[in-house]
This record gives C-alpha cells, sequence and structure tokens, in this order.
C-alpha cells in the first residue's frame, strides 16, 4: 500500500492509496497530525488508526448531563469559546478555497 504525507504551512495531507475503495485526502492541523502519529500503532496505516480511534469512543449518550452543574457563566464562556472556533475555521477554510 502506497502511502503519500505532505507538510505545506503546517497542515498535513494524507492520503491512503491501495485500498479497495475510494481514497480520499484530508488536511489537518499539525497539532491533529502528532497527535495522531503518537496514537497510531506500528505498521498502522493512519486510516486504521482513525477507524480504531472511532470505534473506540463512546457514544454520545453517556454525555447526557455532564454539564449539568455548569454556571451560566461557564456555559456563556463555552458557547463564546465554540463560536470563535467556529470563525477561525470558517476563517482558515475561505483561504484555502481561495488559493
Amino acid at each position: 500500500m502506497a502511502r503519500v504525507e505532505t507538510a505545506l504551512n503546517s497542515v498535513y495531507t494524507y492520503t491512503d492509496i491501495g485500498r479497495k475503495m475510494v481514497s480520499k485526502t484530508i488536511s489537518i492541523t499539525e497539532d491533529v497530525y502528532n497527535l495522531l502519529s503518537k496514537m497510531k500503532l506500528e505498521g498502522e496505516s493512519f486510516s486504521d488508526a482513525i477507524t480504531r480511534l472511532i470505534r473506540s469512543g463512546g457514544k454520545l449518550s453517556e454525555c447526557a448531563g455532564l454539564w449539568k452543574d455548569m454556571s451560566k457563566e461557564e456555559l456563556e464562556e463555552l458557547k463564546s469559546g465554540v463560536e470563535e472556533a467556529r470563525r477561525s475555521a470558517d476563517k482558515r477554510l475561505r483561504k484555502v478555497e481561495i488559493a
């Protein structure tokens, strides 16, 4: 199986070639790439690592009630952080589309 990894402006692209299905290319930030690289087992492709990690994750229903004791101030701070992350992601995506 051939693997192609490239780094451009701290964004890593990984293309997994050689599977029986269509391959897709995704872009991830350098910090996510480093985390995934550390979590990847020896001899494991990035696709296999992602599949393993997703399947080992918990269910969304297990998160119900985790934030029940959060104050209104903490909730507003969390919402603000999520909105800022969305704006930042949208800005980065627009830069990619323009390029």
